[in-house]
């Protein structure tokens, strides 16, 4: 056989433009997929969860998450969501790292981590907008448990080391607020809600943008702590795109320095402490070094009892909690200022202040200039008395 003489081709030049055509096609039929969008229209991070799950797994996606991708979003700190961005990022990471002329996931990632991690100044806080979110704050948990997962499976060290630094931080954070189990009771300055029961295992009781009535009960997040620290917990009620992702990486991993959590057992020993002991060790708050908040956020801690205040809201599109504190009784009282059924309406920065030497905590919700909630403000008093086992405050 004559070999192929490739320097002229004329034949290849028609499959070419075959090959481009079909490109072209298939780009086209990809593009065509149906929106991430829930039975309301909007866009669903459950949905994109659904998609990580996928991706992660190698199958094919159902919907188009390349639509939610936001080159521009860690540059700087701007309106809307704080969670849908990032799950679209952990999908493209996963798929297609790099889309000429349009994203590099991989600096997308590193400038992402470095400015949650505190590395690029003011142009970014830990959480952003929606910090300490119940709502949502498990939808970058797991994102960035999977950029883990994929950075140590691609041999990417820096960004696996990056995203091994922003989960340290944030079960740190977890473990300042976290209580040994789900309250039986929540009290707001209007009600008293019975927690129905089922799942065993920690929670997390931490004040949060974005974190309204219905989202105290969940337990998405605290499953997630208690799998990192090696704590407890039946996993009850556990979503099923975050089951399916955990156990795929959990069962996958075997990088170094620890778990897929980022956690090595002294780690897990020392966050575990925070919870049973009320001890805080330099190799917790190392893990928060450089870590800043857009707001002054305190975590404060008597024996069984915990607390947590946020002091101000920055997102206006879901009401905040601006408070919680959690008694060994079974008892978690809120600071919430709003009328639960208008929690996504006329939401506004308010303010909300800790004084221990009066022993209470205060929250309002001014300025009410649309009127929808009126000026609210919610009060929780008789707070211990003697002096705190810690009281530790992230800052701006």
């Amino acid at each position: 056989m004559e070999p192929r003489d490739h320097r002229s081709r004329k034949p290849l030049a028609g499959l070419l433009l075959i090959v481009g055509l079909l490109g072209m096609l298939i780009t086209t039929v990809a593009s065509a997929q149906p929106r991430c969008f829930n039975e309301k229209n909007r866009v669903s991070p459950g949905r994109l969860l659904n998609n990580l799950d996928l991706a992660v797994r190698g199958q094919a996606t159902e919907c188009d998450w390349a639509a939610e991708v936001a080159p521009g979003f860690p540059n700087s700190m701007g309106g809307g969501s704080y969670n849908i961005p990032v799950i679209a990022a952990a999908i493209a990471l996963v798929k297609e790292p790099v889309r000429s002329g349009s994203w590099n996931m991989y600096t997308w990632w590193d400038t992402y981590l470095r400015g949650e991690l505190g590395m690029r100044g003011s142009v970014w806080n830990y959480g952003g907008k929606e910090l300490g979110s119940s709502i949502y704050q498990h939808f970058n948990i797991v994102s960035v448990l999977v950029v883990h997962y994929e950075a140590w499976r691609t041999n990417r060290t820096s960004l696996r080391n990056l995203a091994r630094e922003w989960l340290q931080a944030t079960f740190a954070i977890h473990a300042l607020a976290a209580t040994p189990a789900r309250p039986t009771t929540i009290h707001d300055r209007t009600f008293v809600e019975q927690v129905p029961g089922g799942y065993t295992g920690p929670w997390i009781a931490l004040a949060g943008m974005r974190s309204n009535a219905d989202s105290w009960k969940r337990s998405a997040r605290a499953m997630l702590f208690a799998r990192a620290t090696g704590l407890g917990t039946n996993l009850a009620g556990e979503p099923g795109n975050q089951k399916r992702i955990r156990q795929w990486i959990e069962a996958r991993w075997n990088g170094p320095g620890g778990n897929v959590y980022g956690l090595d057992g002294t780690d897990r020993q020392h966050l575990r402490n925070v919870l049973g002991q009320a001890s805080v060790s330099s190799r917790v708050t190392a893990m928060l070094d450089g870590i800043h908040t857009i707001t002054r956020l305190h975590f404060v801690r008597w024996g069984g009892k915990r607390l947590t205040l946020m002091e101000r809201n920055h997102h206006g599109s879901t009401v905040p909690t601006y408070g919680m504190i959690y008694y060994p009784n079974g008892e978690a009282h809120v600071l919430h200022p709003w009328i639960r059924t208008k929690d996504r309406q006329g939401v506004t920065a308010g303010k909300a202040r800790l004084y221990l030497s009066s022993r209470m905590m205060v929250a309002d919700n001014f300025p009410q200039t649309s009127g929808v909630h009126g000026q609210i403000t919610s009060t929780i008093g008789n707070l211990p008395a003697a002096p705190p086992s810690y009281h530790i405050i992230l800052e701006p």
